[in-house]
């Protein structure tokens, strides 16, 4: 069985376990910056507070060999897994990253394309289009894009957009025979289909940085329990 001082790292990274969970659990309240300044001053207090227990109260000369080999074999399976988990949360992240980019790329270029095509419209109609698209783009970067970091969306960038289906969706049969009406109803439907991809993108979030609550308490327990078989190493 391992020693008593194995009992007592246990124990002491439990604790800090439970207090990182409670402040992981509150992150969703407060900003991410604060979230991760508060996560990070705790492990550092809490690793330094229990490495001077543990070696106050079990100096090494009472601790046994054995305790030491099972230990460090021990730490080094659960640092290789908390390793692997490490480097999956950064793929993922980086994927999702990535999606969100082209999202973003794609509501740009129907966008511009829809202006473009717009050219080929009565006179009334092609100032409406233009205009609405022009005060979308400017909507989205200068409102909406700040939004986002809450989780809400603008409502006037929605109005913005809702006005380009009211000018295509008035006009008469013959101007909706042109091969251009098709092609700019699919760059709508294009533009407000990567509007919402982009907004559900914006609300997911990785509690707080790039996963689950759940899966930073992993990764959490993962450090605190590598730091922990520093703790009973006998000094040299």
């Amino acid at each position: 069985m391992p020693g008593r001082s194995g009992t007592v790292a246990q124990l002491a990274m439990f604790a800090v376990l439970a207090v990182t969970y409670g402040v992981v659990q509150l992150s969703g309240l407060i900003s991410l910056w604060i979230s991760a300044g508060i996560q990070i001053a705790i492990a550092v207090v809490c690793a330094g507070l229990m490495l001077a227990a543990v070696r106050r109260l079990y100096p090494p000369e009472r601790r046994r060999a054995t305790d030491n080999d099972m230990i460090s074999g021990s730490f080094a399976t659960v640092g290789a897994v908390y390793a692997l988990v490490l480097g999956f949360v950064i793929v993922v992240v980086w994927q999702q990253y990535s999606d969100t980019e082209a999202t973003v790329g794609r509501e740009a270029n129907a966008v511009a394309d829809l202006e473009r095509m717009s050219r080929a419209l009565p006179v009334d109609e092609q100032r409406q289009v233009q205009d609405a698209a022009r005060t979308y783009l400017r909507l989205v970067i200068h409102e909406e894009w700040s939004l986002m970091a809450r989780g809400a969306s603008s409502t006037r960038a929605h109005a913005a957009l809702v006005e380009p289906w009211t000018v295509y969706t008035d006009m008469e049969a013959k101007q909706r025979a042109s091969p251009l009406y098709d092609r700019s109803v699919t760059r709508l439907n294009e533009l407000g289909d990567n509007r919402r991809q982009r907004l559900n993108d914006a609300g997911q979030s990785v509690s707080p940085l790039m996963c689950t609550r759940r899966e930073w308490l992993d990764l959490l327990q993962g450090l605190y329990t590598s730091w922990g078989g520093r703790w009973f190493r006998p000094p040299r």
